[in-house]
Formats: C-alpha cells, structure tokens, sequence
C-alpha cells in the first residue's frame, strides 16, 4: 500500500505549501506528491496534476488529500471520482480525517456522499453570504 498525495489551491494567489507539508508529515514520499494552481470548477481534464495522482494510483494504495473537495467543485464531482477511485481499488484518505475508505469499509461510499453534499452546501452559503455582504 503506497501513499500518493494531492494538493490544490484555486488561485496562483494561494499557496499549495502548507497542504504538501501536511502531506508529508502524513507519510507520503515527495516523489507521490502531486500539486497545482487550478479551479475546482475546472473540467477534469484540465486537472493535469490530479489526473496524474490517480494514475499513480495502484489497487490498494491510498490517495492522501487535505480534503475530499480537492477532488471537483460540486457533490457530483467528488462522489463520481471517488466512486471511480474505489471502484478501482484505490482507497482516499483526507488529512483532516473525515475520510478513511480503508477504515470505512462499505460505508465509505455513503459516508464521502454525505460529506461532499455537506461541502458543496457549506460553499453556496459562503457564496450567499458573500454577495449579501
């Protein structure tokens, strides 16, 4: 079971750092980090670098990430390439550990479709607020 790592950060303005740091201190090798500046909206493929963290990918290994949003924009996206990650062996890991396919078991597939319908809300309120403001 090898560790694979992904970070992301929508804007050159933000830094991926303190995500491949965290990464790191989780145990994934420098060599399976995988990072890059782009929008979560952006079609998967243009997502060049979270392409190549799955591909990376062998059955039984865990793809590590800060949190299950950094895998697409919307509820469907993140539950569709889990889905397509579990359904090829890959188990997914967040750093803030919400998610842990490997200690889920067969929750995992209902517990990251909660979570990423919880994200996806959480971010139409920060939008909502943010236009009343």
């Amino acid at each position: 079971m090898a560790l694979v790592g992904y970070a992301r950060c929508s804007t050159t303005s933000q830094d991926t750092e303190a995500q491949l740091d965290a990464l790191l201190a989780a145990g994934v090798p420098r060599a399976q980090l995988f990072s890059e500046h782009i929008s979560g909206a952006a079609p998967f493929s243009e997502r060049k670098q979270l392409r190549a963290a799955i591909a990376a990918c062998q059955p039984g290994d865990v793809l590590v990430l800060a949190k299950l949003d950094r895998l697409g924009r919307s509820m469907q996206d993140c539950v569709s390439r889990a889905a397509d990650l579990l359904e090829a062996g890959t188990h997914i890991k967040t750093l803030e550990g919400r998610v842990d396919t490997p200690a889920l078991g067969k929750m995992a597939k209902l517990v990251i479709g909660i979570l990423a319908a919880a994200a996806e809300i959480e971010r139409e309120l920060i939008l909502e607020r943010t236009e009343e403001g």
